[in-house]
């Protein structure tokens, strides 16, 4: 769902090219990784989670983070 929305900001960037669009774009996907970091910290509470982490080792972009 995250990467979507990553994959879709970079269409519209590409779509509408300015320095205003390129601050929003960069604020999204700050809050995203935030969301990303609060959520986890959310979910490590639950007994199931480690054996999650560690069949899927990447958050986002499979083989970067």
């Amino acid at each position: 769902m995250y990467l979507a929305y990553v994959l879709a900001v970079i269409g519209y960037y590409i779509q509408v090219w300015n320095f205003g669009t390129a601050l929003l774009v960069m604020a999204g996907w700050a809050s995203l990784f935030c969301r990303i970091r609060a959520e986890e910290r959310i979910l490590s509470e639950d007994a199931g989670w480690s054996p999650y982490v560690a069949l899927v080792r990447y958050r986002l972009l499979p083989g970067i983070w």
